[in-house]
């Protein structure tokens, strides 16, 4: 199952797994299963779920494509247990502006254990609020 969706807020990410676990909105509300919608509801009217993976995609703004099968998380109940995510390239020129800002970020360097982001990638996380 593949579902088109957008960031919505980061609940946990452990720094050194790269495990995440993330509330995602999507427009199509009917590719999520009843017990998967979220009680929270986006100001937009879209649909909001929760998903749970390694290095999920927590950019704003932009389109993501997550691939994954729903699992009933016990007590945190259904969520998406993503294998594979993309990130959507715009189509159109207004939204180029978030590819630059993903190629931005996409320079980091891993030194054991640690991640080193480049001075330029730093900026424009803190000036998007992303996290982890």
């Amino acid at each position: 199952m593949i579902i088109k969706c957008l960031h919505e807020t980061t609940l946990y990410c452990n720094e050194l797994t790269g495990y995440t676990i993330a509330s995602y909105k999507t427009a199509d509300g009917s590719s999520i299963p009843k017990e998967a919608v979220s009680k929270y509801r986006p100001k937009n009217g879209m649909t909001a779920f929760t998903a749970v993976g390694n290095r999920l995609p927590t950019a704003v703004g932009v389109e993501i494509e997550l691939s994954g099968k729903w699992d009933n998380g016990g007590k945190y109940g259904m969520q998406l247990a993503v294998n594979s995510c993309s990130i959507v390239r715009p189509k159109t020129s207004g939204n180029l502006i978030y590819t630059a800002i993903t190629r931005a970020m996409s320079k980091v360097i891993i030194v054991g254990q640690k991640m080193l982001f480049s001075k330029q990638s730093i900026e424009l996380m803190l000036q998007r609020g992303i996290r982890c």
